[in-house]
């Protein structure tokens, strides 16, 4: 992934790719309604990921934690605040969907229903 940006300013704000051969569109400043970018998330170990936000979070709005990896991630919480102080909201895939669907656990999937808090990531548009 490839940004142009400037702390506090809209990414790639007519700007060049960085590369200097591709003119960019404007792009608002979080927190956008269009143009929303998001990331999947192997399983990145946090110092890694931490990297990787460093470099690109202002043009990144969702990391999405794939194949389930938000109900198994030892290192979930730490994931959740390096999102949360890089202003990354977090979603799921859909495989962890499709298994809370198959176990009729839909309700606690998307309200955290059952659990002493929410879960940490937002659910996609139309499930809460």
């Amino acid at each position: 992934m490839n940004a142009t940006a400037t702390s506090g300013s809209a990414v790639g704000a007519g700007t060049s790719d960085g590369v200097g051969f591709l003119s960019l569109p404007p792009r608002s400043a979080k927190p956008r309604s269009s143009g929303i970018t998001h990331v999947l998330d192997k399983g990145l170990p946090p110092a890694l990921l931490r990297a990787h936000l460093e470099q690109v979070a202002d043009a990144v709005d969702f990391l999405k934690l794939g194949w389930g990896t938000g109900h198994v991630d030892r290192a979930l919480r730490e994931r959740v605040q390096l999102c949360r102080g890089s202003s990354v909201q977090l979603c799921t895939g859909g495989t962890f969907l499709e298994i809370a669907v198959a176990q009729g656990r839909t309700a606690e999937f998307v309200g955290g229903r059952g659990r002493t808090r929410s879960p940490p990531w937002r659910c996609p548009t139309g499930w809460g």
